[in-house]
């Protein structure tokens, strides 16, 4: 089998959906805070707002680095299909 048969394609697209059902069933209950003005106080630390933005990039947007990853990693395997069938 190949990187890009069907079968190995529809393999890892069923376990990525696996893995983020699990994801939002068991993590369901963990909140993101946001970040408002240069500081915040969340749990009577600081936090300064790059710090926040980076955890709400991961903590919010982490699907579409997910998507993101996903179409990289099929560009990398389709490129390298075309350089292997090349003489």
């Amino acid at each position: 089998e190949s990187w890009v048969s069907n079968t190995v394609a529809l393999g890892m697209l069923f376990f990525v959906l696996l893995l983020k059902l699990i994801w939002y069933f068991v993590l369901d209950k963990v909140e993101v805070a946001t970040v408002i003005g240069l500081f915040d106080v969340v749990s009577n630390s600081y936090v300064s707002q790059d710090c926040g933005g980076v955890s709400l990039l991961y903590g919010c947007g982490g699907w579409i680095l997910m998507f993101l990853g996903w179409i990289l990693f099929m560009t990398i395997c389709v490129v390298l299909e075309i350089v292997r069938g090349c003489d």
